[in-house]
């Protein structure tokens, strides 16, 4: 029987053990990127979508609003209108399986471009995360990453580049981060695009 005792107790701490050591690697503070590297921690240990797909495009909001249906002044019908504001939150999501990167030319081209094509990228278990960075260019190392997971299609006409297939039904996971730490935070895996549902509640004081 204590022997039995034993083993359950040993059993508790390597499931504590294996569940808790992830969240002493996220960052508390900090900008942009150490939000979107603490989402993608959480990400890979916590999400069914990550063991399904291997290629996951990355998006951040500074600023988060609700949007509400109202009628359009003047007009006979109702629009899409900015409500509530969340000061003191920012936002990462992780879509996976995104569509391709399509480019008009070549891609070697936008090599030193910064905001045209993404530019960051994290490879984690032979999985790729990739999302735009206005502050950092287009590089020669990136392109070789995102050609390696067959990301990039290039040489098309205006109208291919444009005529891209939205997947209304693809989940993605959005997390709601306080903006002055960075350690709380929620996540909500949905297929509703940020704004258009109620976030969930987080005190950030």
């Amino acid at each position: 029987m204590r022997n039995r005792q034993i083993a359950i107790w040993i059993l508790l701490i390597l499931i504590h053990n294996s569940c808790v050591p992830f969240k002493d690697e996220l960052e508390s503070t900090g900008s942009k990127k150490n939000a979107v590297q603490n989402a993608i921690l959480d990400f890979s240990k916590t999400s069914k979508l990550y063991k399904k797909n291997s290629i996951f495009e990355v998006s951040y909001e500074d600023t988060l609003y609700t949007m509400v249906l109202r009628p359009k002044k003047g007009e006979d019908y109702y629009e899409y209108v900015r409500d509530e504001l969340y000061k003191n939150i920012v936002v990462v999501n992780i879509l996976p399986n995104p569509d391709k990167i399509r480019i008009k030319g070549k891609a070697q081209d936008k090599i030193g471009n910064k905001g045209i094509l993404p530019s960051r990228y994290i490879e984690k278990d032979g999985k790729l995360f990739y999302w735009y960075d206005d502050n950092y260019p287009f590089t020669k190392k990136v392109l070789s990453v995102f050609k390696k997971y067959n990301l990039i299609e290039e040489n098309l006409n205006r109208w291919e580049v444009f005529d891209v297939e939205i997947n209304d039904a693809q989940k993605g996971v959005d997390y709601y981060f306080c903006r002055d730490n960075l350690l709380k935070y929620k996540k909500k895996t949905t297929s509703v695009a940020l704004g258009y549902y109620p976030p969930p509640r987080l005190n950030c004081n």
